[in-house]
């Protein structure tokens, strides 16, 4: 199931939520917050992103802090949200 069904599936339907990369983190996006923006789960991220691309986590991690979490600032203030649950910090 891909994230804009996930969505949908979930009443989000004629909702402007911007999503990362739908292939690449289904799982790792968890909730909708109250001003409409994608949540997801920077430890799912990680793990989905390994498996998906037949890496390790440290790169995976790399690729993600790199490629992903900079370029959120030019999103705008619809940016998703990419959090750290306290017990992995």
């Amino acid at each position: 199931m891909t994230q804009q069904e996930r969505l949908e599936n979930n009443g989000y339907i004629d909702e402007e939520i911007m999503i990362i990369d739908d292939d690449a983190y289904c799982e790792s996006l968890i909730g909708v917050s109250s001003d409409m923006r994608a949540v997801y789960d920077r430890c799912i991220m990680i793990d989905e992103f390994a498996k998906h691309h037949e890496c390790t986590e440290d790169e995976a991690m790399e690729f993600i802090d790199f490629n992903v979490l900079r370029a959120l600032p030019y999103y705008g203030n619809k940016a998703p949200i990419v959090f750290d649950r306290l017990e992995d910090i």
